[in-house]
């Protein structure tokens, strides 16, 4: 195995684990949806995986992680909305 295929494989399981991870929390009902937290690993966790699925040409779940990773990416933005008007 070359250095950027284990490098890209390491992404893909580590960005995997985050978004397992985030949806574990959700599913004990440890974080809700407006944890800053849980958005984070949504958001480098689909990331990674876009990264790794993109390397190994794999279209349709890319464009399922930039889905998400767009959605993280708004919600996190409109946590930081809130949080500011609440503390004006």
């Amino acid at each position: 195995m070359s250095g950027l295929s284990l490098f890209m494989e390491i992404i893909g399981w580590g960005g995997s684990a985050m978004v397992v991870l985030a949806y574990t929390m959700i599913g004990l009902r440890k974080w809700d949806a407006t944890n800053l937290a849980y958005q984070l690993l949504n958001l480098v966790g689909s990331i990674m995986l876009i990264v790794y699925t993109v390397y190994k040409d794999a279209l349709p779940p890319a464009t399922v992680n930039t889905i998400w990773a767009v959605i993280a990416l708004i919600s996190i933005i409109q946590l930081g909305v809130r949080r500011k008007k609440k503390s004006l």
